[in-house]
């Protein structure tokens, strides 16, 4: 019998598991404590200031134990009021106390939707910009949706990006078709619930139909399916060219006007169909950038080079992650320059609000991606779990946000002994009187 000669093995070599730091490790407890942070800020001497005139549409109704006010937009605000005013009384800090507590609900939100289509850095980021944002801080202590809508457009956001980015169990008819059905529900929970808080959400329709046109196109230049293809991008693109038509073009906004409102009250119809006569005057006048200029007067002046960094991370996103940067244009971008320029009345500050957070979580996008190749460049052998790495830019950004923040205007806010402007025009242009009922 031969004898066999045994083959020395090499041994394999050891694999090296790294192990999260302490950022990953504790990403979502840090986000909850900045979302502390951020309530602390808010009720920050919040009852101190009269109410001003808008704020008494949902407290008369909360005084009166009503559930519902005048026109019903930002119904589940006055909800909240009527409750809050029963259990803790009828004054200022009962009034806008829902507001700050939604408001600094926001940053746990946001965290959360950032880990899901960016990464954990990118969340935390934009929870830190949330929770030291002036513009945010403002507004979650005016008795008014503006300062909540964000806390429920975000987890809208968050529940369609899963819906259709989460595979559905596989070899189902949903799976094929590309939806998750219990995102799907949760979608239109979500949606409903943005547009009881401020009916200026239905736009989310457009960043929907954007997104999915983005997507569809890009798959069918890079060969992935075709035009005809039954799955839900391309049932995204097709009604989203009917509507763009429809809305935005004259002869069809001229037969979509009185079929809407056959459904809806004038006031509604106007509100979801854009009056094309009056935004082409605009554009014939020296109001033309109008709105755009009140729009881009909050991002520039909320922080310091934030603003940069927020077109920027669209850019950037584009050749990393093409599917975070469809849905950051599609999300901010697409919004922005319907509000600017087509849904132009009534134009503030205040109506950015929904839309705002994905802007911050573009500009951290940018900061983590620069950080990244960065890196990249100082050190062949670079990783993002690279110890002295995250020390790095953990102080750099901490120490970004200290410049960029508005600290002094903040500061002044919350410790105003008179009534009047408390912030810059850029942010909002209300104006408290003392004891002026």
């Amino acid at each position: 019998m031969a004898k066999q000669t045994s083959v020395a093995q090499k041994p394999k070599a050891a694999v090296k598991v790294v192990k999260p730091g302490f950022i990953d490790k504790h990403a979502l407890k840090i986000a909850l404590v900045l979302g502390v942070i951020a309530l602390m800020i808010r009720l920050y001497r919040i009852g101190y200031l009269s109410l001003w005139v808008d704020e008494y549409m949902h407290a008369l109704a909360a005084v009166k134990g009503a559930f519902k006010h005048g026109e019903n937009n930002g119904i589940i605000l006055t909800w909240f009021n009527t409750v809050f005013a029963a259990i803790l009384g009828h004054n200022e800090f009962a009034m806008r106390f829902p507001v700050a507590l939604l408001g600094a609900a926001l940053v746990p939100a946001i965290y959360v939707l950032g880990n899901k289509i960016a990464n954990k850095k990118v969340g935390l980021m934009a929870a830190i910009l949330v929770t030291f944002s002036l513009y945010f801080i403002f507004w979650s202590r005016v008795d008014r949706p503006y300062g909540m809508v964000a806390t429920f457009y975000v987890p809208l956001i968050l529940c369609f990006w899963l819906m259709l980015e989460q595979p559905a169990k596989e070899g189902s008819a949903w799976a094929s078709f590309g939806i998750n059905p219990k995102f799907l529900g949760l979608t239109i929970l979500a949606f409903a619930l943005s547009m009881m808080s401020q009916l200026i959400c239905f736009l989310f329709i457009f960043t929907a139909g954007f997104y999915g046109s983005f997507v569809a196109i890009d798959a069918w230049i890079n060969k992935k399916f075709n035009p005809f293809k039954l799955n839900i991008y391309n049932v995204l693109f097709y009604p989203n060219v009917i509507a763009v038509v429809l809305m935005f073009t004259p002869f069809g906004n001229q037969i979509m006007r009185p079929i809407i409102e056959i459904f809806l009250p004038g006031n509604m119809a106007t509100l979801i169909l854009p009056d094309l006569k009056a935004a082409s005057a605009a554009f014939d006048s020296d109001k033309a950038y109008k709105s755009y200029d009140v729009y881009m007067a909050v991002v520039n002046y909320d922080f310091k080079w934030v603003s940069a960094l927020g077109w920027l991370g669209m850019l950037l996103a584009l050749l990393k992650n093409r599917k975070l940067a469809y849905l950051l244009i599609s999300g901010f971008a697409i919004p922005f320059l319907l509000m600017s320029f087509f849904f132009r009345e009534p134009c503030h500050a205040k109506y950015l609000s929904y839309i705002y957070p994905l802007f911050l979580i573009s500009a951290a996008y940018a900061l983590y991606y620069l950080a990244f190749v960065l890196g990249q460049m100082l050190s062949k052998t670079f990783t993002e779990t690279d110890k002295t790495y995250l020390k790095v830019c953990t102080l750099v950004f901490c120490l970004f946000v200290m410049g960029a923040s508005k600290r002094k205007e903040i500061g002044s806010m919350l410790k105003t002994e008179v009534h009047g402007n408390v912030v810059d025009k850029a942010i909002s242009e209300i104006h408290y009187y003392r004891d002026w009922e």
